[in-house]
């Protein structure tokens, strides 16, 4: 069972009565698409591919993306043909 602040709760009801729909099916709805986005809402491929001992590469860190991201993409690419 689900409890829902009040207020949701009567707007929830409005929407059922509108469209006609148990406010269980409308609840099933909203938490799959919330799941689909969470899903796909991942980081990016190339988050963490770079690094470095060096302190001062995240002052240079957006200088250096583009290459990390060229290295990163042509890693991938020569295993997809192997």
């Amino acid at each position: 069972m689900v409890y829902l602040p009040e207020e949701a709760d009567l707007e929830l009801e409005r929407l059922a009565r509108q469209t006609k729909r148990s406010k269980a099916d409308l609840l099933r709805e909203a938490l799959d698409r919330y799941l689909a986005e969470q899903r796909t809402a991942q980081l990016p491929s190339w988050v963490g591919i770079g690094s470095s001992d060096d302190p001062s590469y995240i002052e240079r860190d957006e200088e250096l993306l583009p290459q990390l991201i060229e290295e990163a993409t042509s890693r991938r690419s020569k295993r997809g043909r192997s």
